[in-house]
């Protein structure tokens, strides 16, 4: 399950859970019915989220290829005969490593 997915799961169950006129759900045929239908899906959408929040955190994509462009740049310019031909590329090696 995406994380996208558990979200509007959660969501879905808060929103459901606010509706506090449960007569107007013709699912359900007492007070009852609609706190165990509620335990239950809190109790699965709060279980989802656990299981979620457990997965370490991905660096975006964007991130590393920033990354891998940034190195390749600072290979780049610390060949010789680019660091050491002025000051300005010395400077700017230095600045990128």
């Amino acid at each position: 399950m995406t994380d996208r997915e558990v979200m509007q799961m959660a969501l879905e169950t808060l929103d459901n859970m606010a509706k506090v006129d449960w007569r107007e759900w013709d699912e359900f045929a007492s007070v009852e019915d609609f706190v165990r239908w509620a335990k239950s899906r809190a109790s699965f959408t709060a279980e989802a989220l656990r299981t979620a929040l457990a997965q370490p955190e991905q660096e975006p994509v964007a991130w590393k290829a920033l990354v891998g462009s940034v190195r390749q740049m600072r290979d780049v310019q610390g060949m010789v005969g680019n660091w050491n031909f002025d000051p300005y590329r010395h400077g700017l090696f230095n600045g990128i490593e």
